[in-house]
């Protein structure tokens, strides 16, 4: 299948790779390369990378995981999953390997089972409902500035601009003082994949067009892991073609590749303090989590209890979800509560 080389096609190319596979010569030498394969997050794998699997099976030692119940975009069950289940092979973990807290370990429970959320006075889980922003800024203001913030990570339940709530309560946070020397406190949303190939392409003005770059003009991008990766390309360019000029279509194809592969075998580059979503958090673990949620969350309340779940299991030590409550009767609902 003819692949368009100028912009990176993730989907096309796992197609590509199954029709591949379904070839017994090709099938064996890969298998012959890689005689056992470990498969995580098995459960957001799609028909298209799912295919990959079901054509090696049989052929490898293959270790799969999966939890439906973090899969944070359906709620019915995943093609991956089903596919494990058929196969009469699955072996259920229960045990929390993040942290040894009862609480957290309760809470976690709960949210799975779909039964109330129970929070008491021990510190290491919480459940607080706020009527108003200044009262969740001043909570995250003083609970952060005392540990210098260092330990804590910011989740959201939605993206910064969705919602009028979080983005005022973070605000506050970086702008107010509530106490002698407790705030402002300075936080930064994490760079996304997007974003960082969005910003390293408008450094270098090759956002549209078809001209040509110099290679001097990469070579002077501020140092992070991207830069470090582009770099790389450009000198390999130079020394084994003595190309000093690279097509602007070229570079934003490079761009997009080296993202991928800092995101998938390295951390992007970030700074201080962190907010981030509950989908940029999954799969990562921190000592401290304080959660926004705010009024609107989308989806149903199973898909809610998912995010919830996701967003507290991150915790090692403490989690806290501040709830947007200006009513005083959410957390009598679910996902917090059942009647």
């Amino acid at each position: 299948m003819p692949l368009e080389l100028d912009e990176p096609n993730y989907d096309a190319t796992c197609e590509a790779a199954g029709q591949l596979l379904t070839s017994t010569d090709v099938a064996q030498w890969v298998a012959a390369l890689y005689p056992v394969i470990v498969l995580d997050e098995f459960q957001d794998c799609e028909p298209i990378r799912l295919a990959l699997a079901q054509r090696l099976h049989g052929r490898v030692t293959m270790l799969v995981a999966a939890d439906d119940f973090q899969n944070l975009n359906r709620t019915d069950e995943s093609p991956g999953v089903a596919w494990l289940r058929g196969l009469n092979v699955c072996e259920e973990l229960t045990v929390n390997r993040r942290t040894g807290d009862a609480n957290l370990i309760a809470a976690a429970q709960a949210l799975r089972a779909g039964t109330p959320l129970i929070t008491n006075e021990n510190p290491s889980f919480k459940l607080i409902n706020v009527q108003a922003a200044p009262q969740a800024a001043a909570f995250i203001s003083l609970t952060m500035a005392p540990a210098g913030g260092k330990d804590f990570v910011l989740l959201s339940a939605v993206r910064p601009g969705t919602a009028p709530w979080v983005d005022k309560v973070i605000e506050l946070v970086m702008t107010k003082q509530y106490r002698r020397n407790v705030g402002p406190v300075p936080i930064k949303w994490e760079t996304t994949s997007d974003s960082l190939v969005a910003t390293t392409i408008a450094t270098l003005g090759i956002a549209e067009g078809n001209g040509q770059i110099n290679a001097a003009a990469i070579l002077a991008l501020p140092r992070n892991p991207v830069a470090t990766q582009l770099s790389r390309w450009v000198e390999h360019r130079r020394r084994v073609l003595g190309q000093g000029e690279f097509g602007a279509a070229e570079v934003r194809s490079q761009i997009k590749r080296a993202v991928q592969r800092v995101r998938a075998f390295g951390t992007l580059p970030q700074g201080g303090r962190r907010a981030m979503t509950i989908h940029q958090a999954k799969n990562r673990e921190f000592p401290v989590v304080i959660l926004l949620w705010p009024f609107q969350v989308p989806g149903d309340v199973v898909l809610a209890r998912r995010w919830l779940y996701n967003a507290i299991t991150r915790a090692k030590r403490r989690a806290i979800v501040i709830v947007y409550d200006p009513q005083k009767n959410r957390l009598n609902v679910p996902p917090f509560a059942y009647p």
